[in-house]
C-alpha cells in the first residue's frame, strides 16, 4: 500500500513564526497581529503560510519544512 504524503497546514501559528524566525513568542504574536492588520482580516480569520511568506519575503518552499 502506497502511503500518501500529508500536505502541510494552511495556517501559520505564532509558534511556527518563532521556530522559523527565532523571535520570542511575544514578538511572533506581534508579527501575526501585523499580518492580520495588513490583510484586513478579522480576529477569527486565519493567516496563511503564503501570506506570512509574502510578509517576510521568504519563499513558501523554505518555510514548509518548519511547519509540522
Amino acid at each position: 500500500m502506497l502511503m500518501e504524503k500529508i500536505p502541510p497546514r494552511l495556517c501559520i501559528r505564532s509558534k511556527d513564526i518563532s521556530n522559523i524566525t527565532g523571535y520570542s513568542m511575544k514578538k511572533s504574536r506581534e508579527v501575526l497581529k501585523n499580518i492580520h492588520k495588513l490583510y484586513k482580516k478579522e480576529e477569527h480569520q486565519i493567516v496563511t503560510i503564503h501570506e506570512f511568506s509574502k510578509h517576510i519575503g521568504v519563499p513558501v518552499e523554505q518555510i514548509e519544512p518548519f511547519i509540522n
